[in-house]
C-alpha cells in the first residue's frame, strides 16, 4: 500500500462501511511494494540516506511504518469480528528461506516492531 492510500480517509470509511468483509495486506514486500516508483517516501528517504543507516534497515523502517499505519485502520475491523478478519500481513527477508533459525528470529522481530496484533508475518516457501 502506499502511503497516499494509507493515510487517506476514504480508506478508512470504506474499511468501516462493510466491516467483516475485508482484509487488509500489504503488497508481497519485496516485490512491488511501491517504494521506489511512488514519491511518497522522498523526503524520508532523502533524509535517512544523509545517515549511515544501511539500505536495508531504512527500507524495513519505513515499511514496518506503513504496516502499523494499515494494520491501525483495520483494528476496528479486527475488534468487531473478534479477529477473523482485519489483519495487515509483513513478509520476511525470502534471503532466509533457507535459514530456519534466522527466519524464526526475523518474524520475532518483526512482530515486536510492528507491535499491532492485527499483524501476519508471512514466512515465505520458496
Amino acid at each position: 500500500m502506499e502511503v497516499a492510500i494509507i493515510k487517506n480517509a476514504l480508506v478508512a470509511i470504506f474499511i468501516l462501511a462493510i466491516v467483516g468483509k475485508l482484509t487488509g495486506k500489504t503488497k508481497s514486500t519485496f516485490e512491488n511494494a511501491g517504494y521506489s516508483s511512488s514519491n511518497d517516501y522522498n523526503e524520508t528517504l532523502s533524509t535517512m540516506a544523509k545517515t549511515d543507516i544501511s539500505a536495508s534497515d531504512i527500507f524495513w523502517s519505513i515499511a514496518i511504518e506503513d504496516v502499523q499505519n494499515a494494520a491501525d485502520l483495520f483494528t476496528e475491523v479486527y475488534e468487531k469480528t473478534n479477529g477473523l478478519d482485519g489483519y495487515v500481513s509483513l513478509e520476511v527477508s525470502p534471503d532466509l528461506a533457507l535459514n530456519t533459525e534466522g527466519t524464526i528470529a526475523e518474524a520475532h522481530s518483526l512482530w515486536k516492531a510492528v507491535d499491532r496484533k492485527n499483524v501476519m508475518i508471512k514466512v515465505p516457501g520458496n
